[in-house]
């Protein structure tokens, strides 16, 4: 609701619940495609012989985009992302292969696996940073989306609506 008056007054005939969700879409595209509101998750337990675990989201109000920061206590440094193509060209065992670990791959947006399955277990040793965006059911915006986004949430949201043909408020050349 914070952005409707922003949006509102360039769509004549539009429905407050239909800007509501290209508000909502708008906030979406931007966490996913700059990933700029990270977040810290609970660290995990590194149990030995297991190699893939899962984060949880930091918040009730937020998911997971993508992992931003991975580490393991006692490493120096945070662990390298690698894609599987690479670990494959790289590591041709590396599913097989137990000790130090320097990188992990994301199978999903909350999941890591780490190359190298760890030989020892490290209790709450598997630290992690992700990149978030608020869920659909979140009952406000965080604060940095009005203060520093606020027309470019605004403008995606109208741009959005702009181009829904057979609207009054249908307008693609502005949009």
């Amino acid at each position: 609701n914070d952005f409707l008056d922003e949006v509102m007054v360039d769509l004549p005939g539009c429905q407050v619940p239909v800007a509501v969700n290209a508000i909502k879409n708008a906030v979406e595209f931007l966490c996913k495609e700059t990933k700029f509101l990270v977040q810290d998750c609970a660290a995990l337990n590194v149990v030995a012989g297991t190699s893939t675990y899962t984060f949880a989201a930091p918040s009730a109000d937020v998911q997971i985009v993508d992992m931003d920061e991975v580490r393991i206590i006692g490493y120096a440094e945070p662990l390298d992302a690698i894609t599987r193509h690479d670990a494959d060209a790289q590591f041709p065992n590396w599913r097989n292969e137990t000790g130090e670990v320097y990188y992990y791959l994301t199978p999903g947006p909350d999941t890591v696996q780490l190359i190298r399955t760890p030989a020892a277990s490290i209790t709450g040793g598997l630290m992690g940073r992700a990149a978030v965006m608020p869920k659909r059911t979140a009952t406000g915006p965080d604060s940095i989306f009005l203060t520093h986004f606020r027309e470019e949430i605004a403008a995606g949201a109208k741009a959005r609506l702009m181009l829904q043909p057979k609207k009054p408020y249908t307008n693609p050349s502005e949009a």
